[in-house]
Order: structure tokens, then sequence, then C-alpha cells
């Protein structure tokens, strides 16, 4: 009995979806791929850190500055971080050996590393009230002073799996551009190492963060004694 092409079509159909079934079975897949976790840094200043804001006051009047005070250092702008290549990456780096590297697909930075870490150090040293201001990018104001970022080490510490540890190394450069030939203020590398709870990648991102809050504390530190 030969069946037309209008009857065939529907049993071709039931055939191929049944062949599909079975190919999963086989395999024992058509599972879902691992999810991917994005994740940000967030520095909070400590209980004991207080905004400096207020410290510093301008002039009140013309060569008239109010008694005890200082001035504050002058705008600042923040120029975007450069990340080493070997950390540069979205996806989390972890060191697992002296010399061995890896990097993790499914644990990421919802941005670059570079733009996570220029955004809260701007943000931290508008907080800080040590400048005139800290400019937002685009501003059209000039300002005096530049800060570069340069961040040699960025990763997950696993060498030893009982000791994970959050590993970050940045070396500010502030420069004076305010005078005809730029001038170097201060460049300095700050390194932190802090232990982590567990290996999992939440609490990389708590020991990074942390890491990242001490560092930006010591910088404003050493800044503040350029500002006395």
């Amino acid at each position: 009995m030969r069946l037309s092409r209008t009857h065939s079509l529907p049993l071709l159909l039931c055939a191929c979806l049944a062949f599909a079934e079975l190919g999963c079975v086989r395999i024992g897949s058509c599972k879902t791929a691992p999810e991917r976790h994005f994740y940000v840094l967030d520095v909070v200043r400590s209980a004991g850190l207080e905004q400096r804001s207020g410290r510093y006051t301008l002039e009140t009047s013309p060569g008239v500055e109010t008694p005890g005070a200082a001035r504050p250092l002058p705008f600042l702008a923040v120029r975007p971080f450069s990340v080493a290549h070997s950390y540069a990456s979205r996806g989390f780096v972890y060191r697992t050996q002296d010399r061995e590297l890896r990097t993790d697909y499914y644990n990421l930075f919802f941005v670059d590393p570079g733009s996570v870490l220029t955004d809260q150090s701007r943000e931290w040293l508008s907080d800080s009230g040590l400048f005139a201001g800290v400019l937002t990018p685009g501003s059209r104001l000039n300002a005096g002073w530049i800060l570069e970022g340069d961040v040699p080490a960025l990763y997950g510490d696993y060498r030893d799996p009982e000791r994970p540890c959050g590993a970050m190394e940045i070396r500010f450069t502030l420069i004076d551009e305010s005078k005809t030939s730029p001038t170097l203020v201060l460049s300095r590398d700050y390194t932190q190492s802090v232990p982590c709870d567990t290996s999992s990648p939440d609490a990389l991102v708590s020991g990074w963060n942390e890491a990242l809050r001490r560092i930006l504390a010591r910088f404003e530190d050493d800044l503040g004694e350029l500002a006395r």
C-alpha cells in the first residue's frame, strides 16, 4: 500500500522526534549548560575610616584662608586603569601553581576588571574629601592632577588549597599637569593578599573587595600627607 504525501509527512515528523529523543537518552545529555555568574566589586569604607569631607576648605575671601584649615588638593582626573594581560580577562583567573594560571569561563566580572577598579577608585577618592573635586569621565573641567593605575596582579591564589586568598596589586602614579611640564607627584605600589573563607567565587570576590579597600585606604593616607 502506497501512502500519499499527505499521510507520510506526519509519520516522518514522528520518526524524527523519536530519533531525537533516542539520541538524548543514548548520550545521557540533553542537560542544560552550567550557568555563568557575573560579579562586581563594591568597596565600602570601614566604620573607622571616616569621610574627610569638610576637613579641607577653600578660601572664604581673596587672600584669606580659614585658620587651621589646609587647602584641598587640586582637581583630579582618573585615567582608565591598565591590567596586565595575564589578568585582564573578565573570567576569574586562578593561580594553582607558581607558574600555572587558569581562567574560569563560568565566573567572571560583569565588565572588564580595569573598568571595575577604575570606577571603584574614582568613587573612593571622590568620597575622601581630599581633592577640590574628582572629575567624572567626560567632564570639561581641567584637572590639575592625573591619576594612573597599573594592575600587575589580580587573581585567586589557590596554590595552597587549604588557604585560598584574593591577591591584588596596584601601582598608583600621580602626575601634576598644572604646570608647563608634567611632573611626578607620587608613584607607589600597593599589594594585598586577603585570606578567603572558602575557595568559592563568592568568597574570592569578598577577598578582592577587602584587598581593594585596604589598598585604597593606604593610598588615601599617603595622599593625606601631601595635603598637609
